[in-house]
């Protein structure tokens, strides 16, 4: 009907949809962070209506980090490619070939590659949220379905980005306001306190999210632990086909 394609009728429809969605968004990361037991209950349970998808949450969480210049945590420098992975071998055959053929100094060569992996390392985390969902997969397959565990696996790295990464970027942009990066990233930000708030962050969000799904708590444990340690091939391959990609497009 005529009356049904006013610019009222339009702007009531728009408004609503949008006062809905904007409800759901706030529920849903409340729910993210203080309620993660009830959210992945919810969701398994199909009491979905109240949240946002689980994909747009994580789009979100992506979005956010995109446009953060803080933590780096995906990103992979070329000299962390040719040095410190089981495949680093093969890129640094490729990288010196390439640079020989093209008469390229190695150190120019780095900051245009970094430049480029940063960006793509932004729009690849999918990724992990595929792999790490195969992995909750296989160890509670008799409890989930695939999308069940890709649901879970989103959930958690909506979590890790908006709980982890997106706090400590906070404190690196403080930092850099108040002079204070340098002492921060010695201590703060050194390899070993990063590694060691991330896989105790990881430990405990998963053990909740996925606590239900195990019958005894030895066995739980056990899980856990199993995810955590796959998290070395989750990224080993990340890193690999991040170096493929960035290396198709610098």
């Amino acid at each position: 009907m005529p009356s049904d394609r006013s610019f009222k009728v339009w702007l009531q429809e728009t408004l609503s949809n949008f006062v809905q969605f904007d409800g759901k968004v706030i529920k849903t990361l409340v729910a993210l962070i203080t309620r993660p037991v009830r959210l992945a209950s919810d969701y398994f349970e199909g009491r979905r209506r109240p949240y946002l998808r689980m994909i747009n949450l994580f789009f979100i969480a992506n979005l956010l980090y995109f446009l953060t210049s803080g933590l780096q945590t995906f990103k992979t420098s070329l000299y962390v490619q040719m040095n410190d992975q089981p495949y680093s071998a093969y890129v640094l055959r490729v990288v010196e070939n390439y640079l020989e053929r093209e008469e390229l100094d190695i150190n120019e060569f780095k900051q245009v590659y970094d430049a480029k992996t940063l960006e793509v390392s932004k729009l690849m985390l999918v990724l992990l949220v595929v792999l790490l969902g195969f992995v909750v997969y296989l160890l509670f397959a008799k409890q989930l379905y695939l999308s069940d565990a890709l649901n879970l696996a989103l959930q958690f790295w909506s979590a890790y980005i908006l709980m982890f990464i997106l706090p400590f970027s906070l404190i690196i942009v403080v930092g850099r306001a108040t002079g204070s990066l340098q002492w921060l990233s010695s201590n703060l930000f050194s390899e070993l306190t990063l590694s060691i708030a991330t896989f105790a962050f990881s430990g405990v969000y998963l053990w909740l999210i996925l606590r239900r799904f195990s019958k005894s708590i030895w066995l739980h444990f056990g899980k856990i632990v199993a995810i955590l340690a796959s998290f070395f091939f989750v990224f080993v391959i990340y890193r690999a086909v991040l170096f493929l990609i960035t290396w198709l497009l610098v």
